[in-house]
């Protein structure tokens, strides 16, 4: 998956009759086959790709918003407009309510949640895609402003390809690897519910996890290995044996990868540190893969 950021613009009527209709020259909405995917509770939206009266008042209600903001410029272009594009791999293992799930994550990412926005997907291309479309003018009466805005974008579609283990290719295995991309993967809610694990909760380096990693243990051992290295200064062996049960094939799974990928997040914080923590990550997981299928 992949995003792009195109330019402001100054017309909500001009993009939302785009994406419904289509430029003259196109065959119309029976080729884009516009679907409505997620929108903001304080938007109307149209009942149907047809229903013209729907889709002049969802028009209607984002001018509004901008012509009665605070900051309004009759000048300046408040029309925000992403897209999400999926290729064919993608497709074939994502289903509808991930895709869903993919979009919503994206506008929280990129803090779109306290504007108007609606997703519409497409597809006219041989790639599904998804039109993202925001107000500038937000409803705690401040302006979007995004620096770095289309680098941001790809950023955010890079973690989500992390999250969600879809390909990355090119340029974006860099990416993959900076302190940027991490910084926004270690919000999501997996990670964070990985965070509060007690195991991780101590574990402030990858210190522990490489002694342990270099081993190259069975799954079993790996995790009780980890759990004395890391609680190696209490002084009850007892507590150490107790206070991880032996967890089952699919814990296990689901315990290892999130290891890596908050062990990860945690080193963010030092971002010199994060080119060291990836390969550790990428090879364990390379190593595992085949056990935890």
């Amino acid at each position: 998956m992949i995003t792009k950021a195109t330019p402001r613009g100054k017309s909500f009527h001009g993009i939302i009759n785009y994406i419904f209709h289509g430029r003259r020259e196109d065959k119309g909405n029976a080729q884009k086959k516009p679907e409505v995917i997620t929108y903001s509770d304080n938007l109307e939206i149209p009942a149907w790709a047809e229903d013209k009266e729907g889709i002049k008042r969802m028009i209607e209600s984002f001018q509004n918003q901008t012509r009665y903001h605070q900051n309004f410029d009759p000048n300046k272009a408040y029309v925000g407009h992403h897209i999400l594009a999926f290729s064919q791999e993608d497709m074939k293992v994502l289903s509808e309510a991930q895709i869903t799930d993919i979009t919503n994550q994206y506008i929280k990412d990129a803090g779109l949640n306290d504007t108007q926005y609606v997703a519409i997907s497409h597809q006219d291309t041989d790639n599904f895609h998804i039109h993202l479309v925001f107000n500038r003018c937000m409803n705690n009466r401040k302006i979007y402003e995004e620096w770095r805005e289309k680098m941001k974008a790809t950023e955010r579609s890079v973690a989500l390809n992390l999250k969600y283990d879809l390909p990355i290719v090119g340029q974006h295995n860099d990416i993959a690897k900076t302190s940027a991309v991490w910084e926004i993967r270690v919000q999501h809610e997996d990670i964070q519910e990985l965070l509060k694990d007690p195991l991780l909760k101590d574990m402030r380096n990858l210190h522990h996890f490489k002694k342990v990693v270099e081993k190259e243990s069975d799954p079993d051992q790996l995790r009780e290995d980890a759990t004395t290295a890391v609680l190696a200064s209490r002084s009850s062996q007892e507590q150490v044996k107790t206070s991880m049960p032996k967890a089952s094939d699919e814990h296990k799974s689901v315990w290892l990868k999130g290891l890596l990928s908050a062990m990860s997040a945690l080193e963010v914080k030092n971002a010199d540190k994060v080119q060291s923590c990836i390969p550790v990550a990428d090879a364990v997981l390379k190593s595992y893969k085949d056990k935890f299928k």
